[in-house]
C-alpha cells in the first residue's frame, strides 16, 4: 500500500504544470506525435514534413493521404503552446511577433526535443515550421520558429512571414495538429 501511495504522489508531481521541470509541463510524447494537455491538441513530429512545402503537405492531408486526419496549426494554436505556460508574445504586427530572449528555459529545449528539431548545430537546436493561417498575399505564409541556444542558455519563439511554396528546404517542416480524441465514457447499460 505504501508503494502505491508513493507512485500516486510521483504521478501527481509529474502532472503539476506550475513546476519548473521540463517534464512537468503537460506534454506527453507518443512516438511520432505529442499531446499538449493544456490545449487538447496532438502535434505531429516535425520530421514527418521536414523539407516539404505548404502545397506538398496540403496534398498529403486529404482523404487517403499519408497524413489524413491532420491539419495545419493556426497562429493562435502555435502561440497557445507558449501562452498557456506563461510566455507572452509581443511585436508590432501579427506577422512579426516574438517571446523575446528568455534565459535558461528548459521548456523550449524539451519542446524542440519532443517535436524534433529541423536545424541542429553545435550550440543550438531550432524548429522552423509552416503554420496554416495565410496572409492576404497568397504567396506568403506564417512561419513559427522555436530556438534554444545551449551555449548562452537563451531561448525564444517567433512568428513571422515565410514563403508559401518557394524556398523550402530541409530546415523547414510544418506544424500539424489534430484534436485529441475524447475517451468514451463507460457503458451504463445493464446486461439483460
Amino acid at each position: 500500500m505504501n508503494a502505491l501511495k508513493h507512485l500516486m504522489a510521483a504521478a501527481n508531481i509529474c502532472l503539476t504544470p506550475s513546476l519548473a521541470s521540463a517534464d512537468t509541463l503537460n506534454l506527453v510524447e507518443y512516438g511520432n506525435y505529442t499531446d499538449d494537455l493544456n490545449s487538447g491538441l496532438q502535434w505531429l513530429d516535425i520530421s514527418s514534413t521536414k523539407g516539404k512545402s505548404f502545397n506538398q503537405v496540403s496534398s498529403m492531408l486529404g482523404s487517403g493521404g499519408s497524413l489524413e486526419g491532420w491539419r495545419f496549426a493556426t497562429v493562435d494554436e502555435f502561440q497557445g503552446i507558449f501562452s498557456s505556460r506563461g510566455y507572452a508574445f509581443s511585436g508590432s504586427t501579427t506577422q512579426n511577433m516574438s517571446t523575446g530572449n528568455l534565459s535558461d528555459q528548459p521548456f523550449f529545449q524539451h519542446l524542440i526535443g519532443l517535436m524534433g528539431p529541423t536545424v541542429t548545430n553545435g550550440n543550438a537546436n531550432s524548429i522552423f515550421g509552416i503554420l496554416g493561417t495565410d496572409f492576404a498575399n497568397s504567396s506568403r505564409q506564417y512561419m513559427g520558429q522555436i530556438y534554444s541556444f545551449y551555449d548562452s542558455s537563451e531561448s525564444f519563439a517567433k512568428i513571422q512571414q515565410g514563403p508559401l511554396d518557394g524556398e523550402i528546404n530541409n530546415a523547414v517542416g510544418s506544424y500539424l495538429v489534430q484534436n485529441v480524441s475524447p475517451v468514451p465514457a463507460p457503458s451504463t447499460r445493464r446486461a439483460a
